[in-house]
């Protein structure tokens, strides 16, 4: 904690034992001005600002779309945010989790919104032929995907024409880890009839970096698919707003 001196005198006998400089991290004041020799606290403010209006809009959207149920909807929409963290933690909630933070006809109005979202980008992205470095594509993952606060693995099974014929969600295994066998997904590959497969996977902590187990995972799924005539195109990983592709990151090598 920065520490005020207030006395003039008491500055000046620090100073000399200082040779006549401030020490980093503290707080003075004398009859003129207040100097703050920390920075990184104007930093931190700048951050809480930040977080404190991002939280105030969010509120505002989540109110907005709660307003047909009346006059609670300002307090539950703050409630949420609250307590899932962003509007996306509220999106990505079950609806026993939502319906406990306000009612049950809110979980199922933000459940009806949720999945109206998700068919749009869904049926956006499978318009054509799926791109697994396409605009559209990752628009969808990282709106579906991007604020789950649990691992999960999400496959894409294409035809010839890299069109979509179904997706396959995995969610067995802890909040960091999903652990699904090659088989499992392959096995599902041959019920769509499918040809090729897009692994996308997200990582909650923020950071979509490939771990050496997404590594090693990827190239099990590629190999075993490979001697089934079943093409793994990318291995996608969703973080936040951001999407890596594993194949640009050479890990398919």
């Amino acid at each position: 904690m920065a520490r005020l001196l207030r006395d003039p005198s008491a500055r000046r006998a620090r100073d000399a034992g200082n040779g006549g400089g401030h020490p980093p991290g503290r707080l003075w004041r004398d009859e003129r001005d207040v100097v703050l020799r920390d920075a990184g606290a104007a930093d931190l403010r700048d951050a809480l600002s930040s977080i404190a209006d991002r939280a105030g809009r969010e509120s505002q959207i989540l109110e907005r779309l709660l307003a047909p149920l009346g006059v609670p909807a300002r307090a539950w929409s703050g409630e949420l945010i609250r307590r899932f963290g962003s509007l996306g933690g509220v999106v990505d909630a079950t609806s026993a989790a939502i319906a406990r933070a306000s009612s049950v006809e809110a979980a199922e109005l933000i459940l009806a919104h949720r999945a109206l979202l998700e068919h749009s980008l869904r049926d956006r992205a499978a318009e054509r032929a799926i791109n697994a470095s396409g605009a559209e594509l990752r628009d969808y993952l990282v709106a579906t995907m991007g604020d789950a606060r649990t691992e999960r693995l999400r496959v894409l099974y294409l035809d010839a024409g890299n069109r979509l014929l179904g997706t396959e969600e995995f969610t067995q295994g802890s909040p960091t880890s999903v652990q699904v066998a090659p088989r499992t997904i392959l096995k599902r590959a041959f019920e769509f009839q499918a040809v090729g497969v897009i692994l996308v996977h997200n990582h909650p902590g923020g950071d979509s970096r490939a771990s050496p187990s997404d590594i090693r995972f990827t190239r099990a799924v590629a190999s075993a698919g490979a001697a089934l005539g079943i093409a793994l195109h990318d291995h996608l990983i969703v973080a936040g707003g951001t999407c890596t592709s594993l194949r640009a990151a050479g890990a398919f090598q």
